[in-house]
């Protein structure tokens, strides 16, 4: 069995933190698909074309899954004054 899979296409994808690091009153949730690498730990958002990265987690790990979507968890990279740093970030997959 691979340790990579896309997660359910035709879904909508929504973060559920913002760049402080506090949940988000109302998601916006937006068409796209998601990718994760158990092995890598790494999390991919890809816009409703399949070829736009929208978002990227790293140290990444499923939190749960259920009939109606799946949660992750991880950081997410950015470009700070320093150079490239994280933030924490939740994810939350509507199918």
């Amino acid at each position: 069995m691979s340790d990579f899979f896309r997660l359910k296409e035709n879904m909508k994808f929504a973060k559920l933190l913002d760049d402080a690091g506090r949940p988000v009153r109302e998601p916006l949730a937006v068409p796209g698909s998601v990718s994760f690498d158990a092995r890598e730990g790494v999390a991919q958002a890809w816009a409703a074309d399949g070829r736009t990265l929208i978002a990227e987690l790293v140290k990444a790990r499923v939190v749960w899954m259920g009939a109606a979507g799946t949660r992750l968890e991880g950081m997410e990279p950015f470009e700070g004054p320093a150079g490239t740093q994280y933030r924490a970030m939740e994810w939350q997959q509507i199918y």
